[in-house]
Order: structure tokens, then C-alpha cells, then sequence
């Protein structure tokens, strides 16, 4: 099945400083590579080695002294490689699943990370690292047709989602919800009809909101809030993608998503003030991810 996963080209950000970025993507070689600096002061590409068929995924904990990339190599393993400092380890194989989908990240906790994907069997599969020591893959289940995201809104808390089908349900969103506390939840449907991956932000511990490109072709957005911990509806934000949406929060009450547009260049819409902006064209010729 690992000859089966999509070939990305997208890239990464990494920050584990103040005004420090960390810019990770596949090079032609399909080994990972990596620059770190700040706008107007960039280091060289560094060469971090590896074999991958997928974009890398990342994670900073520790302290933010510390972070991990994982990427799906071209024998569909789950490879992993932390950086403290200015020290890399070896990549280390994350035997036990193959995956045919780009890896998911995150940190629930300092010191605490988790690593997903689909594997070859669709379902999402999750594993923990505590201590410096990797527990065993996880099965949550599932029936996905995108990307899994997994993300932490506050320390000892992961929601995941991702597009997939249960019957006659098809193509819509999924998540379920872990806390330290009480484990993890059922799979809770959605809805919607989506033809693209999610995603998935959080400004805070009472916030996220998740994007996807329907198959009508609009852009769909739909967010919860904590303090009532309800979903709020389905909001169409318009046409303004061809590919699948990226998405980053710069602050309480403050999101981006931005995609390839119907021109190939690349579109942004911005929510802030508690209100949508109109899509904007940032120009570029951007490749179609796939969505």
C-alpha cells in the first residue's frame, strides 16, 4: 500500500523561538531539508537526510528547546528525527504500520508528543512519545479518505479530524476528542461533503475552527466554542480555492486560510474583528495539491 500514497509539495514552519523560524520541505532528492533564520537573516539549506514520500510534519516541545519531524518514507514506515539544540539523532523507523497518508503532529503536553496518519487499512493510527521513550501505534478506527490533523488546544487535551465515510455517510468530517482525564472519545460526524484534507486551527483552549474545500467546489468553515461547547453551523466562504485550505491563527479572534485559486495563484481571506475579509489574490503559479 505505500506506493499508493499521494506526493505532496508543500512545506513546513517550525518556530521554537522568538522570531526564529524553522522552514522544513522534500527536496528533489526526497530527502528533507531544512533552513532556519528570520525574515532578512537565513541560514544555508541543511540536508537532513531521509527517503520520503510525503511532506515532513513537526512539532515543538520541551520547552521549545527541542522538536521532532516525522515523514512517511518510500517503504510507507513512519520515520522520525529530533533536533535539541544544534544536535540532530538518527531517523528512527517507527516500525508496526505502514501509512498512505502525510503524518500528523503534535504536543499535548511539554515533553509529550504524538504522531498519526491513515494506514494502509484507512484507518487513523496514533502513537505517543513520553520520556523520551515511544509507546505502541494506537487504532482509533475510522474510514478516511483525507489526511488525518491532529492538534492540541491546551496541555493534556488532542482532537482529531479528517474526512471519511461510514455507509451512506460519505466525505464528511469526522473528529474525536482525548483528555488526560478521561481518555478518548467516540467518533462524532460533522457532516458536510468535503473533496479536500482539513484544516484545522486553535487560538486558545475554548477555540477551533476547521476548513475544507466542498464538492461543490466553495470553501467551508465551521468553528466551537468552549465556553458553550457547541459547534456553531456550516459558514461558506465562497469560491475562492482549488486546492485544499491552509489555515493559521495570529491571535485571539484572528485566522488566515489561504489556497491555490481557480487562476493557479495563490488566494488569502482573513477573519479578524469577528468578521470575514474578502478573498484576496497574493498572485504566484502555484501547482494543485490535489485536493
Amino acid at each position: 500500500m505505500a506506493g499508493n500514497l499521494l506526493i505532496y509539495t508543500s512545506m513546513m514552519l517550525l518556530s521554537n523561538s522568538t522570531n526564529r523560524l524553522n522552514v522544513f520541505g522534500t527536496g528533489n532528492d526526497k530527502a528533507y531539508w531544512y533552513r532556519g533564520g528570520q525574515y532578512g537573516s537565513w541560514g544555508s539549506w541543511v540536508d537532513i537526510g531521509g527517503s520520503f514520500n510525503s511532506p515532513p510534519a513537526g512539532t515543538v516541545w520541551n520547552s521549545s528547546s527541542s522538536f521532532t519531524v516525522a515523514g512517511i518514507g518510500i517503504d510507507g514506515l513512519m520515520y522520525t528525527k529530533t533536533a535539541t539544540g544544534n544536535a540532530w539523532t538518527d531517523w528512527q523507523p517507527l516500525t508496526g504500520g505502514t501509512f498512505i497518508s502525510p503524518p500528523t503532529m503534535t504536543t499535548w503536553q511539554s515533553g509529550q508528543l504524538t504522531v498519526g496518519g491513515v494506514g494502509s487499512d484507512k484507518g487513523c493510527w496514533l502513537r505517543t512519545r513520553s520520556g523520551g521513550t515511544w509507546g505502541n501505534w494506537v487504532g482509533l478506527g475510522g474510514n478516511f479518505t483525507s489526511a488525518v490533523t491532529v492538534i492540541s488546544r491546551t496541555p493534556g487535551t488532542m482532537d482529531v479530524f479528517g474526512v471519511g465515510s461510514d455507509g451512506s455517510r460519505t466525505n464528511h468530517m469526522w473528529t474525536r476528542g482525548w483528555s488526560s482525564s478521561a481518555g478518548w472519545g467516540s467518533w462524532r460526524d460533522m457532516g458536510g461533503t468535503f473533496a479536500s484534507a482539513l484544516a484545522v486551527v486553535s487560538w486558545g483552549s475554548n477555540h477551533m475552527s476547521c476548513f475544507g474545500k466542498g464538492t461543490n467546489g466553495n470553501t467551508w468553515h465551521r468553528s466551537w466554542d468552549g465556553n458553550t461547547g457547541v459547534w456553531g453551523d456550516w459558514q461558506n466562504l465562497g469560491n475562492g480555492c482549488k486546492g485544499a485550505p491552509a489555515a493559521n491563527t495570529w491571535g485571539t479572534g484572528q485566522m488566515t486560510v489561504a489556497c491555490t485559486g481557480p487562476d493557479d495563484a495563490m488566494n488569502m481571506k482573513q477573519y479578524d474583528g469577528g468578521a470575514w475579509g474578502n478573498w484576496e489574490n497574493c498572485g504566484g503559479n502555484f501547482i494543485e495539491d490535489g485536493a
